[in-house]
């Protein structure tokens, strides 16, 4: 707690704007200090002002890193999170990228479809790449080629799926694609 109380004490707006990360578990003593602190430090940064949010409420403010709230995509993208594993695992959507075969079938394949064939192939075979679950749904339902590869370039959409794409990035790909209603 102090290394915190002395930055808030040289300068009250040390932590402006900051995320504050506190990694919980055992150390090698076989001890927990953060538990401990862990109150101490909330109470010191509501002392000084600061609003402490959990990580679910950050998410919901801020869900992607690359793309704020007055993208005028913003809200399509989010509900497209809800439902299709379309955010890399730094929160990004990196949407001026040219979009793979892969990363087409996570926007077709519903997660949890995509997840739990991605995770029969790993128990049959003891491996998958991290597109297999959604690119064996698309492939059955015949929205990709069966001879497509995961990192192949996206050449053409499902008519059925998309309005007209002017190119493939996945900005393009993402605002073209059809909300089911």
């Amino acid at each position: 707690v102090e290394p915190m109380r002395k930055a808030l004490e040289k300068d009250p707006d040390f932590f402006c704007g900051q995320i504050i990360f506190q990694k919980d578990g055992y150390n090698m003593a076989k001890r927990t200090p953060v538990a401990f602190a862990l109150g101490k430090q909330l109470a010191l940064l509501k002392e000084y002002g600061y609003r402490v949010v959990s990580v679910g409420e950050l998410m919901e403010e801020s869900p992607f890193t690359d793309v704020g709230r007055d993208d005028p995509l913003f809200e399509k993208l989010v509900e497209l999170a809800k439902t299709r594993a379309i955010v890399f695992t730094d929160n990004k959507l990196r949407l001026d990228d040219k979009i793979t075969v892969g990363e087409l079938a996570m926007l077709l394949a519903p997660r949890d479809e995509a997840l739990s064939r991605r995770v029969a192939q790993l128990r049959k075979t003891g491996k998958a790449g991290p597109y297999d679950g959604a690119m064996s749904y698309c492939r059955e339902n015949g929205l990709i080629d069966a001879s497509a590869k995961a990192e192949d370039a996206v050449t053409k959409l499902p008519d059925v799926m998309f309005d007209k794409a002017t190119d493939f990035t996945r900005r393009n790909v993402y605002a073209a694609y059809k909300m089911e209603e």
